[in-house]
């Protein structure tokens, strides 16, 4: 995106130094300077790197999906992925927010319940919480307990993206702003399909898409689960390559 920005939208005056990107990035604040808290554009074009640009303005726009590999994993919010799956018909999507997404949307659902009737739409029922677990072992008492989910569940979703991945169909992966949930469940993607660190999975993955930031307990649980999530890939005999596009250049 920072490469598609004319130079003419910056401003002619310098401010007098680079625009700083603010430390929680929002939809709301994302384009106002943490510094002077002038707009990214009241900003002379040499005061703005590249990729703080990028970063602004994705977070700005929650209607864009950002293509970790492009035709085949996409990255964003509900918003965007309900808008992506209405124009492509054969893209298919893990929904990290589930259906208690549509507590607080409830315009949502009509159409959510259609993808789910049509088997585009996968649900994770986590919370974007340092509490939430991702355990290491399908140990949890039935019903499920709101603030756990097991390694099963997250085998049995990557396993359903993956199944549709052989078959040249776009996996969205998205949560309610495309952050931390969607950013973790790519991180364990990428793991599972690449063999790679939970790292080198999320500094691929922010290459892509700056604002991705799982939340600080997602990212201890992340780098427990990598040794049982890449044992799980490399024990998978024919994974979709889909995924390998790219990464080798990182």
């Amino acid at each position: 995106m920072a490469q598609q920005v004319a130079d003419s939208q910056f401003a002619s005056t310098a401010a007098g130094h680079e625009f700083e990107l603010r430390p929680i990035l929002s939809k709301v604040d994302a384009r106002r300077c943490a510094r002077c808290h002038a707009d990214v554009f009241a900003h002379a074009r040499h005061e703005v790197p590249a990729a703080r640009l990028l970063a602004a303005l994705d977070v700005a726009d929650d209607a864009k999906l950002s293509p970790i590999v492009p035709r085949a994993l996409l990255l964003g919010s509900y918003r965007a992925m309900a808008a992506h799956l209405a124009r492509d018909e054969t893209a298919v999507a893990v929904n990290c927010a589930g259906t208690q997404l549509h507590s607080f949307l409830p315009k949502t659902r009509p159409a959510a319940d259609l993808l789910r009737q049509a088997g585009r739409l996968y649900d994770l029922e986590w919370q974007d919480a340092e509490h939430f677990q991702l355990e290491q072992a399908c140990t949890r008492p039935h019903p499920p307990l709101p603030c756990v989910c097991s390694q099963a569940e997250v085998l049995a979703a990557i396993a359903w993206a993956n199944e549709h991945l052989a078959q040249s169909r776009c996996v969205v992966v998205n949560c309610a702003q495309g952050k931390s949930r969607s950013g973790a469940f790519a991180v364990l993607l990428l793991m599972h399909n690449r063999d790679v660190s939970a790292s080198e999975a999320l500094l691929f993955i922010q290459s892509r898409r700056p604002l991705v930031e799982p939340n600080p307990g997602f990212m201890v649980q992340l780098h427990k689960l990598e040794p049982a999530i890449r044992a799980a890939g490399r024990s998978v005999k024919c994974l979709p390559q889909a995924l390998a596009v790219g990464f080798e250049d990182t």
